[in-house]
């Protein structure tokens, strides 16, 4: 992944860096960034008031 001023199918949502797929935006999330780092970006993206989860558990 690299970060790139024209937009690519895909970016990652932290770091911008420009991806071909989902997939590829995924496994960069997990190799590049460490967990505490997404889970900042999650609480602050999110409205952390809501009594509903962000993401559904089976």
């Amino acid at each position: 992944m690299t970060k790139s001023d024209t937009p690519p199918g895909y970016t990652c949502p932290l770091c911008g860096a420009a991806a071909s797929s989902r997939n590829d935006v995924y496994v960069h999330l997990q190799v590049d960034h460490r967990k505490s780092a997404i889970c900042e970006a999650l609480v602050e993206a999110t409205d952390v008031k809501r009594s509903e989860p962000v993401v559904a558990g089976n």
